[in-house]
C-alpha cells in the first residue's frame, strides 16, 4: 500500500520523462557506485530538483542501492542530502569496506 501511494506522490512531482531517463541512466550505470550491487537498484539527484537541481541531467544523476541511496544519499535521513555524494561514494567503492549481502 505504501509503495502504491508514493508511486502515485512521484508521479505529482515528476516529470513525464523520468521513469525513461532513470531507466536509460541504469543501463549506462547499473551497479552501486558505493558498494557495487547491482541489485534493488534507486537514481539518486546529486543536487535534488526541490533545491534546484536538474530532474533530467544525467550530469546529476548516480547509481545505487536502495541501502546505500539512504545512508550515503541522504545520510540516514530522507530529507537530507549531501553535496559531497560523489566524493563520498567514491571513497566508499575505494576502501577495503564492502557491502556484505
Amino acid at each position: 500500500m505504501f509503495s502504491a501511494l508514493w508511486n502515485g506522490v512521484v508521479s505529482l512531482v515528476r516529470s513525464g520523462a523520468w521513469r525513461t531517463v532513470r531507466a536509460k541512466h541504469l543501463v549506462v550505470e547499473p551497479n552501486c557506485q558505493c558498494c557495487g550491487r547491482n541489485n534493488d537498484m534507486e537514481v539518486h539527484h546529486v543536487l535534488p530538483v526541490h533545491a534546484g537541481g536538474p530532474e533530467l541531467d544525467r550530469a546529476n544523476l548516480i547509481s545505487f542501492c536502495r541501502d546505500c541511496h539512504f545512508v550515503v544519499g541522504h545520510a540516514c535521513d530522507w530529507k537530507a542530502w549531501r553535496a559531497d555524494v560523489r566524493r563520498i561514494a567514491k571513497l566508499m567503492r575505494e576502501s577495503e569496506v564492502k557491502r556484505a549481502d
